[in-house]
């Protein structure tokens, strides 16, 4: 049996631009006019898949 799962974690968000590369609201801070929406922003992974979750994402930022 091969084990399997989802690839999460690799961005991290926060302020310090010396270490971060995304901004709370999911901003680049080297590249402008560009979001991360996929899995890499997640802190942890859960126990579903995260498809739907990663679909929904620029769905929000219309709201904003």
């Amino acid at each position: 049996m091969r084990a399997r799962g989802h690839v999460i974690g690799a961005l991290r968000a926060g302020t310090d631009v010396a270490t971060i590369l995304v901004d709370a609201d999911l901003r680049s801070h080297d590249h402008e006019n560009l979001s991360i929406a996929g899995s890499s922003i997640f802190p942890t992974s859960a126990t579903a898949n995260p498809a739907l979750t990663i679909a929904a994402m620029p769905c929000g930022w219309r709201e904003q």
